[in-house]
């Protein structure tokens, strides 16, 4: 049985991806997936499994897949062509749900682009459970002193 992935760490200035795995039997951490990442046309993935030395590489079909006013939509591919996930959205009127569905055996090849995934879901739920700011007008006040009246009962 393998270790469990127990963390992923993204480099947003180099691309680059890596993992640390902990051993159920000795609850140490050790490097186990180390790779890169590039948004430039389609979302791609390459990833090398530091345990069994494999090497998965998984692209996106289209290059659109993040957008301004929706959740990500996409389909991810390996190199054979097999899919490996594929997210839709199921609840129109929650825009905080995602589903995303994952071909069974993919491993720890889907832990990394999962996480780049959730980036631009977060981003979009944020925005769409966010309240439009409420523009005020207020108007400068005048305050207008009369003259004294006179008494009529002087």
């Amino acid at each position: 049985m393998y270790p469990s992935i127990s963390k992923i760490t993204y480099n947003f200035l180099d691309g680059t991806v890596a993992g640390t795995c902990t051993s159920p039997h000795s609850n140490t951490t050790s490097p186990c997936i180390e790779g890169s990442y590039s948004f430039i046309g389609n979302l791609s993935v390459e990833l090398t499994d530091l345990r069994s030395n494999s090497t998965t590489s998984i692209h996106a079909v289209s290059k659109t897949w993040r957008f301004r006013d929706r959740p990500p939509k996409l389909l991810l591919m390996d190199e054979v062509g097999a899919q490996i996930l594929r997210t839709d959205v199921t609840k129109k009127g929650d825009c905080t749900q995602l589903k995303v569905c994952v071909a069974r055996n993919s491993g720890a090849a889907i832990i990394a682009p999962m996480g780049l995934i959730l980036i631009p879901q977060m981003d979009h739920a944020t925005r769409c459970t966010t309240p439009e700011p409420t523009t005020i007008i207020i108007a400068p006040t005048t305050t207008i002193i009369a003259p004294p009246q006179p008494s009529k009962w002087r």
